[in-house]
């Protein structure tokens, strides 16, 4: 076993430095950089893997797999991170680990909401919790109670958001987690922001800013920063609107943080559109969008880096499996042509003994029969292990093409939903133009005009509905069939409405899509909820998401 072993390692080729190092030490190398280099991270955690499963440490395998899954989770790839997940999963109910089959359960939770099985999502967040609480474990209960925070929340069911969101910070407080409790305060600020209670949000946020200002927890600063100034503008001072929400700027593009940047533009933009600052308004907004779009690509360009690294570590892995079987069925017909040779050798020194020779004849024919059955076998299992192989070279392959398709999609529908916003935006800017124009004199009221037609040449809305319908239903086939069924009479306007619902956009989020007042909606959804034939009790998003 011994002269195997150092067989199989000439054949992995594993370098040194790698054996010099401890699985926990991998492990805490691939964490330090999991968010900055995740393909890396990835095949760190792999040799991790690899030394774990030659020491049989279960408790790291485990471990480890929670940590691709980590690294996949961040990166979108939610299918592959889920196969991890579940393989830690199932390492920690052989071992009869509780604890940590809740903390693996409260991950699954969150990739289970965010792929829509709302309801699976709340049965693992359950478990989880009971778990924690039974095992008095107050800062897990605490997190997962924000989970179950952020699930109501996002269902619209506000009393249930902010009573979880509530239970968790009364935790943090009593243990004294700054960090945690300020993620909480943000939450709870969204929560009142919701309920357009913005003096209450107020409160929130500006604890939340304080907090981490205290702890110098610089990312989560720009967030803070950025929802105390959208208050400010929802509330109409303009001026502290202003201030923070440029301090969000600048803070986020000294540490390079793309995405909080273009949120900080694009809060901007709505504040100079508020002001009736038009054209301040699209520089920013044209801005944030500009960025937001590389920031997508950036970020489908690293999940299909990091899908292709997982593919050719598989296809590494599956290739090392094969040679590893080939060369132990080598060595058992290298044991089994020894066995023959001194079978052989025996049976000319015993000649003279007929019956001894014969006897241990016997034995060594048995023996010989027995290893080439297992041979046999062995070859059996090397064929149905190649066979396993492909199939999931397939898989793997399929998966690949299908999330190539999917982020394809997205960044389709990312793109017309923000040319919307920009064609709303322009629309405004023309009717301001015009109401400025009544009270010139003819010429210049001809010059406005020309204005106004070249906005009018730009509007294509009709054009942007039919191009983000089509991609739409390539990603829900047979949604508004489906709606069509239900009530033939719904117009294209209901059928907005649901779509933008069905993408599971937040109702201010549909009114500024639409061009229209949050009563305005509400007036919508209840003529649409007649429409549907939708009883009292029925919620209208649940209904639409689950068609």
């Amino acid at each position: 076993m011994k002269e195997w072993g150092f067989l199989l390692f000439l054949v992995l080729s594993i370098p040194l430095f790698v054996q010099s190092q401890t699985v926990e030490g991998l492990i805490d190398s691939a964490r330090v950089i999991q968010n900055s280099k995740p393909d890396s991270a990835y095949q760190i955690a792999n040799r991790a893997y690899f030394l774990a499963t030659e020491q049989e440490d279960d408790q790291s395998k485990s471990e480890i797999n929670l940590l691709k899954g980590d690294i996949l989770y961040s990166q979108g790839a939610f299918a592959s991170a889920l196969q991890y997940y579940l393989q830690a999963q199932k390492i920690a109910e052989e071992n009869q680990n509780d604890i940590q089959v809740a903390s693996v359960r409260l991950k699954i939770g969150r990739i289970k909401y965010y792929i829509k099985q709302q309801g699976s999502a709340l049965e693992e967040f359950i478990y989880a919790l009971h778990v924690f609480q039974e095992n008095r474990l107050n800062e897990l209960e605490a997190e997962t109670y924000g989970e179950l925070g952020n699930y109501y929340e996002k269902q619209e069911n506000l009393d249930s958001a902010y009573y979880y969101q509530n239970q968790a910070l009364q935790i943090y407080k009593t243990a004294d987690n700054a960090l945690g409790k300020a993620n909480i305060l943000e939450n709870l600020g969204s929560i009142w922001e919701d309920l357009e209670q913005f003096d209450s949000a107020y409160v929130y946020f500006n604890e939340a800013y304080q907090l981490n200002k205290k702890l110098n927890n610089q990312v989560e600063l720009v967030s803070n920063l950025n929802n105390l100034g959208d208050v400010f503008r929802k509330t109409s001072r303009y001026d502290s609107a202003h201030y923070y929400s440029r301090k969000a700027l600048n803070l986020a593009q000294s540490l390079d943080l793309d995405y909080q940047t273009s949120s900080a533009l694009r809060d901007l933009g709505k504040i100079y559109q508020d002001q009736g600052d038009f054209e301040k308004a699209i520089e920013y907004k044209e801005e944030g969008r500009r960025l937001f779009e590389e920031i997508y690509s950036a970020e489908s360009t690293r999940q299909l880096a990091l899908m292709q690294t997982l593919y050719e570590l598989q296809r590494k892995n599956a290739e090392i499996n094969a040679l590893e079987a080939q060369r132990e069925n080598d060595a058992i017909k290298k044991t089994a042509v020894f066995i023959l040779a001194a079978l052989l050798t025996i049976l000319a020194v015993v000649f003279l003994s007929r019956q001894r020779m014969k006897m241990r004849k016997n034995n060594q024919i048995n023996a010989q029969q027995q290893q080439l059955i297992k041979s046999q076998l062995d070859n059996s299992k090397l064929e149905e292990e190649r066979l396993k192989i492909e199939l999931e070279h397939k898989k793997l392959q399929e998966d690949h093409l299908n999330l190539e398709y999917q982020m394809q999609q997205r960044s389709l529908a990312a793109h017309m939903l923000q040319l919307i916003e920009k064609n709303k935006l322009l629309e405004e800017v023309k009717q301001g133009i015009q109401d400025v124009g009544k009270d010139l004199d003819e010429q210049a009221q001809k010059k406005l005009n020309k204005v106004a037609k070249r906005i009018d040449s730009n509007f294509r809305h009709d054009k942007e509905w039919e191009e983000f319908r089509k991609s739409f239903e390539s990603v829900h086939k047979e949604f508004f069939e489906k709606l069509k069924q239900i009530n033939p009479d719904l117009t294209s306007n209901d059928l907005r409405i649901c779509a933008l619902i069905k993408i599971n956009l937040r109702s201010n989020e549909i009114a500024d899509l639409l061009g229209i007042s949050i009563d305005s909606l509400r007036v919508a959804r209840y003529r649409l909820r007649k429409k549907l034939t939708l009883d009292r009790e029925d919620n209208l998003r649940n209904f639409i998401l689950s068609l």
